[in-house]
């Protein structure tokens, strides 16, 4: 064999083998390719491909319940839980696991107690965990109290915004009594100032919205009117000590008096 024939068979070789190279490398990014794939879409048909559930709804921010400062901080986490469930599309048969996850301190340790008094075979679903949750973290006399307190509300010496906030506060201890926009105003209009509800009364409003506008308006108003009746009170007071407005000294005649001669 000649040296160049070799040198010829040496370069097909060289070849072939990039070739088989390059085909194994197309094969392997085709592969990495389709798994990704696979991994966003499921398997073609239909099926979701596995992942974290957990992961998933770490990535909502679920807070963490320790205890009750306020008597509905229970609460607050209920709802705020069960809607991050909704959004990471947790199933059924997994939300008691992941929420309670998020328990810490006395509310991890209620928790525990709660599952060491099951019987071994009973599995606590969502339902029942959330009827325990309330129970064991919203006293019924605390809520009653705070209910009482709504309908006692008055604005008194407040402006409108703080019996606002207020209301609103003390509102969600008594839902059945604010479910309608119609009972809201009621109870809004009853504890305003009793001169802004004569003037708000006669008045019809399509929702709380409008009448808390109009109640600020009204207050904003009453202030302006008010302060100006002070500035020209003080104006009036101090009017006489002002020495422009002092009124001049008698004059004392110049003419002597006359004597009487008889």
């Amino acid at each position: 064999m000649t040296k160049i024939m070799r040198l010829l068979m040496e370069d097909r070789q060289r070849a072939r083998a990039e070739s088989e190279a390059n085909i194994a490398a197309l094969r392997q990014i085709a592969q990495v390719a389709a798994g990704n794939r696979g991994n966003e879409e499921g398997d073609g048909h239909g099926e979701e491909a596995p992942r974290s559930r957990l992961r998933d709804f770490q990535n909502t921010n679920p807070p963490v319940f320790s205890k009750c400062t306020a008597p509905l901080d229970a609460d607050d986490w209920l709802r705020t839980i069960e809607n991050n469930l909704e959004v990471a599309t947790v199933g059924d048969n997994e939300k008691v696991l992941l929420a309670t996850h998020f328990l810490s301190g006395p509310a991890r340790a209620w928790w525990e107690n709660v599952k060491a008094m099951q019987a071994v075979d009973h599995v606590i679903n969502w339902e029942e965990f959330t009827a325990k949750f309330r129970k064991a973290h919203i006293p019924t006399g605390l809520i009653k109290m705070k209910r009482d307190e709504f309908f006692n509300l008055k604005q008194n010496n407040s402006n409108v915004v703080d019996y606002l906030d207020k209301f609103n506060t003390l509102a969600r201890y008594a839902p059945q009594d604010t479910h309608t926009d119609e009972k809201k105003r009621d109870r809004f209009m009853n504890g305003l100032h009793e001169e802004i509800q004569s003037i708000l009364v006669v008045v019809p409003y399509p929702d709380l919205e409008s009448l808390v506008d109009a109640a600020i308006m009204v207050e904003s108003k009453r202030k302006a009117t008010f302060e100006t009746r002070k500035r020209k009170m003080q104006q009036q007071q101090s009017g006489p000590s002002n020495p422009k407005y002092r009124s001049p000294p008698p004059t004392r005649s110049s003419t002597p008096p006359q004597r009487n001669t008889t």
